[in-house]
């Protein structure tokens, strides 16, 4: 039992560190800058204009940077693992 038990944590863990290394992961770390900016252009589009859409746009920017950071950080998590 305990042969196919590690056996199946050993399977979950390659499929997490798959999940990890994935391209659609990193595309999920920047949705969240999307949001905001999409909300900006919507503005823009209303031509609404005033101080909401500078700060969609601030809010944006800052999220491109954070997203950015960790992609970077886990880009060299999946470099590291690898040399391992």
């Amino acid at each position: 039992m305990s042969i196919h038990h590690s056996r199946s944590r050993k399977l979950e863990s390659e499929r997490a560190d798959r999940m990890f290394a994935s391209k659609r992961l990193a595309c999920l770390l920047y949705a969240p800058c999307l949001i905001p900016l999409a909300g900006a252009f919507l503005l823009l589009r209303l031509e609404i204009t005033g101080p909401t859409t500078t700060v969609y746009i601030a809010m944006a920017s800052l999220l491109g940077l954070v997203s950015g950071f960790l992609d970077m950080f886990r880009r060299k998590i999946i470099r590291q693992d690898e040399a391992i």
